[in-house]
């Protein structure tokens, strides 16, 4: 792997934690962000820098900051989105070294040219523009690694709104449960009331009972009493 995919595969690891960490704080402000997970943003950054830095003293040429000018864009804003998290002694990242245009070569004695100024004793070359063939494209990968950060940005953001979704039924579920549990509460009471209605009225029943049965003698001595005047009464006549 070369150094350019390394690092734009560094890039696209930490943009996916700084969005998680954008997230996190945008669905749950009143909960305080891992410490943890700043000091590994913070040295993914570091690392960040430093590779571009070293890919542009050691590559060199103008192409050298061409092919990191997407990498430090992306650095940037991610330094951006974490503004007033990071250390106050954290090192920016320095602008790209400027390109030096190399000396015109000499011009040779031996190289003749025609009339309209084209050169006669040009060597052959399989390339016309005079770059080596390679097999790398730096454009192409950052391309890819763009999309793909493109990709995982849709993705949080489908995630994001599930989650919305999941906290708004979760709060329409916790509005009912409150409303039933008021009703469970009230229908208690209810019933509380009730069963002391039903206790008095057992207990005046069993007052009335026992009347009953204290008092049963009593009456049946009575009517016994007044059935024997009567019949003394009827036969007397």
């Amino acid at each position: 792997m070369t150094d350019l995919a390394r690092l734009s595969q560094l890039s696209s690891r930490t943009h996916t934690l700084v969005l998680e960490r954008k997230r996190l704080a945008s669905l749950s402000p009143h909960l305080t962000a891992s410490s943890q997970q700043l000091n590994q943003i913070a040295r993914n950054l570091d690392q960040l820098r430093a590779g571009i830095e070293e890919y542009e003293s050691v590559s060199g040429g103008p192409d050298a900051a061409e092919h990191t000018k997407p990498l430090r864009a992306q650095w940037i804003r991610m330094r951006g989105m974490l503004e007033g998290e990071l250390p106050l002694d954290f090192e920016d990242l320095p602008p790209p070294p400027r390109a030096t245009l190399p000396p015109p070569p000499p011009k040779s004695p031996l190289l003749t040219t025609y009339s309209g100024g084209d050169p006669v004793d040009t060597p052959y070359t399989d390339d016309p523009d005079g770059n080596p063939a390679s097999d790398f494209d730096p454009h192409e990968v950052l391309g890819q690694q763009q999309q793909m950060m493109e990709e995982q940005d849709s993705r949080l953001d489908v995630l994001s709104q599930s989650i919305n979704r999941q906290r708004d039924i979760s709060i329409h579920i916790g509005n009912e449960l409150e409303v039933h549990d008021d009703l469970l509460t009230d229908l208690d009471r209810q019933l509380d009331h009730t069963a002391g209605r039903l206790g008095g009225a057992r207990q005046r029943l069993d007052r009335v009972a026992r009347g009953t049965r204290e008092n049963a003698s009593t009456v049946t001595i009575a009517l016994l009493i007044f059935i024997l005047l009567i019949l003394i009464v009827i036969f007397k006549t």
